[in-house]
């Protein structure tokens, strides 16, 4: 392994077998203390706060119960004061303006579109699809719940698109940022993907045939590619 000194460069150099040795002897050393300690097991205590009374009893967010209670009286005031930022039905989301962002898929020139046969679905498949809203070319995945997920098989129309390079975030950069604050807030946003608008023109490019009908989608889909872009690009 290699690492900077100065205007060198140091090396450190490392024998495979002394190395298994004094894993094999580590590890011998914990199985001898198992059984005699148990370690301690640390709760954050979790305060429900009710944002407003008019709200159903599930519709709280959760704070840390052992806040200073200033910051906790300011931490409540900010919450409050924006509660209308969360989201308990699809009906709260306003969804993002598509002139600030939108889904655009990124077809390759010279691509042709594809037609495809609609695939047979077994009684209670068919009756999941009527139950909820049609999504693409329909395939049915079993949850661990056991019930069922319909999913969509783009496989053809990304074939045709090419990669987005926008970078994912750096996980190990976003813990050094993290590691100086005083306070974690954890955010996880309502149907994110479906917050995002599909362009106009490629509507149609996302259609799909069910017993109904033909549909398309309006917002973005998780089976296409690069909405993983998309989505980090707002995020940024």
């Amino acid at each position: 392994m290699k690492y900077p000194i100065g205007n060198l460069v140091g090396v450190i150099r490392a024998y495979q077998s002394i190395t298994r040795r004094c894993y094999d002897e580590s590890t011998q050393v914990l199985e001898d203390r198992r059984g005699r300690y148990t370690m301690p097991k640390e709760h954050t205590r979790i305060h429900l706060l009710e944002l407003d009374p008019r709200l159903e009893p599930h519709q709280r967010t959760k704070i840390e119960a052992s806040l200073d209670p200033r910051v906790e009286g300011e931490l409540v005031r900010v919450l409050k004061e924006n509660r209308d930022a969360f989201a308990w039905t699809p009906a709260d989301m306003l969804g993002i303006d598509p002139d600030f962002l939108c889904h655009r898929l990124s077809i390759s020139l010279g691509a042709h579109p594809v037609s495809q046969k609609k695939r047979r679905l077994g009684n209670e498949k068919k009756r999941v699809v009527k139950l909820n809203t049609p999504t693409g070319y329909v395939v049915m995945v079993k949850k661990t719940s056991g019930k069922w997920r319909m999913c969509i098989d783009y496989t053809n129309i990304n074939r045709t698109c090419s990669e987005d390079p926008y970078p994912l975030p750096n996980i190990d950069a976003l813990v050094d940022r993290a590691s100086s604050c005083s306070l974690l807030s954890f955010m996880d946003a309502y149907s994110g993907y479906n917050q995002i608008r599909m362009h106009p023109s490629d509507k149609s490019k996302t259609a799909f045939i069910t017993n109904k009908g033909n549909f398309c989608y309006r917002v973005m889909s998780f089976s296409l590619k690069n909405v993983w872009a998309t989505y980090h690009r707002l995020m940024d």
